[in-house]
């Protein structure tokens, strides 16, 4: 049986921009040299993470050299909730970390929310497809705000691109 291959990306959302070349560092030994470093956004379209890591929130996408399984993606975020751990002060997150995975046609996220049109792989994990592929990326009605309104339709482009030329 083929293994289906996806391009692992991760979604950093902080306050503190600088911690962003410390975290990459952290997730590069597990997944592997980080091939794109997306610019930093605003995140303003909802204040849920204010109470806990404060306001004037920034988010970025990140991806990795080298494709992963998409089955992978479980362990992935029980992983990075270490790394988000690591990073905590006084018990509260500085910075939380949604792993995913992108492919020809879609882009995945795994989140420890749930949702009605979420997945649970266990563990407290889900996975949520926020993006579908054709001649340009398409929002789904339930994506995060953030990814609805195209702030990383350029981002998700360029790792394609980039995915394209890394497959086997």
């Amino acid at each position: 049986m083929k293994k289906i291959h996806a391009k692992s990306i991760v979604a950093i959302l902080t306050r503190e921009t600088g911690l962003r070349d410390e975290i990459v560092e952290s997730l590069q030994s597990h997944l592997g040299a980080a091939d794109f470093i997306g610019k930093w956004h605003p995140f303003e379209h909802t204040s849920y993470y204010a109470p806990e890591m404060g306001d004037h929130l920034q988010r970025c996408i990140v991806s990795f050299e080298g494709p992963i399984n998409p089955d992978q993606i479980g362990k992935i975020k029980s992983w990075t909730r270490e790394i988000e751990d690591r990073f905590r002060i006084e018990g509260k997150r500085r910075v939380n970390i949604d792993p995913g995975y992108l492919d020809y046609h879609k882009v995945i996220l795994a989140s420890c929310k749930g949702g009605g049109h979420m997945i649970l792989l266990g563990n407290d994990v889900y996975v949520d497809m926020l993006l579908w592929y054709n001649k340009g990326w398409q929002p789904l009605p339930w994506a995060y705000p953030d990814f609805h309104d195209g702030t990383y339709f350029e981002d998700l482009e360029e790792i394609r691109k980039i995915f394209k030329t890394q497959l086997p």
